[in-house]
């Protein structure tokens, strides 16, 4: 089950699916930047986060993405443009592989690659933690901010990010997300425009990993780098991620 919230009215359709540690409420920094007037934004909560929380669900990637496809033929979402982060970020590609005509374009916000984000055994230990112990939280979420983010800012994240998911699910959509899952049988959407929005000091998604997992994958591909900022772009630089995506995307049509 997919819950969502819908603000503005206009005929430009975004999608929005969020990461794994927040619900959609993440994306708020963002509503000043909006036209409601031309856009319209569709803010999921995936089971196990937000609206959605108390809700059954098979907690996993691919158990989003079905859940995704099947929201957005209920609501006769089509050619729409799907913004995701991290691991929403994951969600919207594979959904853009299974059912391409939902989709008319791209935009990841420090996604993960196609194939996942493998982690060494420490991360993972760490990782594991954050699911059930603030602490553990907060380390991860201090690692992956930027330099400039402070102790005050990283523990609001933590207390929101407390509210809006459930340990469960956490825990399961961990472990279908920090494996890599090569599946060479499965084509490239390289005629879906993606934009990729990520910060300079991201230690997680970096050129590198850009290059090698990201851009190949994509035959319309923009690369749009924030300096001085980590995994985290929404919250530490809402306008910085507004200015990326403001030349983004031709409009798409009404749900």
């Amino acid at each position: 089950m997919i819950v969502r919230r819908v603000i503005g009215d206009g005929p430009r359709v975004t999608v929005w699916v969020h990461g794994w540690l927040r619900s959609s409420r993440m994306f708020e920094p963002l509503m000043p930047f909006m036209d409601s007037q031309t856009e319209r934004w569709i803010m999921v909560d995936l089971p196990g986060y937000g609206e959605t929380r108390a809700s059954p669900g098979e907690f996993t990637v691919d158990g989003a993405v079905m859940e995704l496809i099947r929201f957005a033929a209920e609501t006769g979402l089509e050619r729409v443009r799907w913004v995701g982060h991290s691991m929403g970020g994951l969600v919207i590609q594979r959904l853009a592989h299974k059912a391409p005509e939902r989709v008319a374009s791209l935009a990841g916000i420090a996604p993960v690659p196609m194939d996942g984000l493998l982690l060494g055994e420490r991360a993972r230990e760490i990782y594991r933690a954050a699911c059930t112990e603030e602490d553990a939280r907060f380390r991860v979420l201090k690692r992956l901010a930027g330099p400039a983010t402070g102790h005050a800012a990283i523990g609001r994240w933590v207390t929101q990010s407390r509210m809006e998911t459930r340990e469960d699910a956490l825990c399961t959509y961990l472990e279908s997300w920090s494996v890599e899952r090569k599946d060479p049988s499965t084509p490239a959407p390289g005629t879906i425009p993606f934009v990729l929005v990520v910060g300079a000091a991201d230690p997680a998604i970096t050129k590198t990993l850009i290059a090698k997992s990201i851009a190949p994958f994509y035959g319309h591909f923009e690369l749009r780098v924030l300096n001085g900022i980590g995994h985290l772009p929404v919250e530490e630089d809402a306008a910085g991620v507004a200015q990326a995506l403001a030349r983004w995307w031709p409009g798409s049509p009404a749900a």
